[in-house]
């Protein structure tokens, strides 16, 4: 709903008259204009409402040069009703014009801007945000993680409990216009609240290219929707390229060179490290094992892990890029990609964000 600043209080209060009532009228658009651009919005009824007072406020203006109708000749009615039309198409195509340039547009949550063209994922997708794909699909086995697989990592506690489809231990589970949002419930001890959010804030892996690009495409489908009004706001969702890894991994050694004492000196998460973490996620052998995807320095895009931790799926299907927590350091950087035949546990993703125009 929105509120019009025009009412007879405002009038009252400026003092309006009949004689300058055509100046209030223009202030008073004028100000609806302002308060749109001001909050970063292009509502059509503002717009709609704003052209109308501007016209109005016009055509009273108009009226001061214009002759009583009984002395007015045909032409000059006919002149005035011309100027009218055209101050409400200019005034139309003006407010058009100043919408279009002042819509910012929404990001899509989670993504960090790389230049104009397009943004990218800041981390690897999460297990919480797959598990929301899923219930928001109504539970859809098809969308689940290879159930060999989840034997080995430790979000298959998380799975089950989704299985129930209602009930669960770890989430409660919100309905909402564009799907279900689940937030985590806190648990009987400070640790085991610690070491759940930590599984929740892993990669998601063992899923499959098919099950990856599906979630790009619910997820361009969910965010199209909220901007649907504001079609340049409009996206594609992608899973990015090689191109894309190879030009933002900037091959960093595996080893810190300032201090990265949370992260026992190292770069990245590679086979090949051995220490006691006490960072956020406690005390935990990193050897060989998924951490969280904002473990580890971003790089100066405020990018997570484009190097280790998990492998991630290009747009071409049984190639991935930047390497896994399995794999050497070596292996991480841009010239060197990874195939793969089908899900692993090693294997996830992130996506871009590209504008339709």
């Amino acid at each position: 709903m929105i509120s019009l600043p025009l009412n007879s209080e405002v009038l009252r209060q400026r003092g309006a008259t009949n004689k300058s009532s055509s100046f209030v009228l223009l202030s008073a658009a004028y100000q609806a204009d302002r308060t749109r651009m001001s909050n970063r919005t292009c509502l059509p009824e503002a717009g709609i409402f704003s052209t109308f007072v501007y016209y109005i406020g016009f055509s009273s203006g108009l009226n001061v040069f214009q002759m009583p109708r009984r002395t007015q000749s045909p032409n000059v009615s006919h002149i005035m009703t011309i100027l009218r039309f055209l101050t409400l198409l200019l005034i139309s195509a003006l407010s058009l014009c100043s919408c279009s340039r002042r819509i910012q547009c929404a990001k899509v949550p989670g993504t960090v801007n790389v230049d104009n063209s397009y943004s990218i994922r800041a981390t690897e997708l999460t297990v919480r945000e797959y598990l929301e794909f899923i219930a928001s699909n109504n539970y859809d086995t098809k969308l689940y993680p290879d159930s060999i697989l989840l034997l080995t990592l430790p979000f298959k506690i998380l799975i089950d409990d989704l299985s129930k489809q209602g009930n669960f231990k770890y989430f409660k589970s919100h309905k909402q216009t564009t799907g279900v949002w689940l937030q985590f419930k806190k648990q009987g001890s400070k640790n085991e609240t610690r070491r759940i959010k930590s599984i929740m804030f892993m990669p998601i892996t063992a899923i499959s290219y098919d099950q990856a690009k599906q979630y790009c495409r619910w997820l361009e489908n969910k965010f199209n929707t909220m901007t649907q009004r504001f079609s340049v706001c409009n996206v594609s969702i992608t899973l990015p390229t090689p191109d894309t890894y190879k030009n933002l991994i900037k091959n960093q050694d595996s080893i810190c060179v300032s201090s990265c004492v949370d992260n026992c000196r190292y770069n990245f998460n590679f086979n090949g490290i051995n220490c006691d973490n006490k960072s956020i996620t406690g005390n935990e052998l990193t050897t060989n094992k998924l951490v969280r995807c904002d473990r580890f320095k971003p790089d100066s895009y405020g990018i997570y892990n484009l190097q280790g931790n998990a492998a991630e799926m290009t747009s071409i299907e049984n190639v991935s890029m930047g390497g896994s927590y399995q794999h050497s350091a070596k292996q991480s950087f841009n010239d060197i990609q990874i195939t793969y035949k089908k899900p692993e546990i090693w294997l996830g993703f992130r996506f871009i964000v590209t504008k339709n125009r």
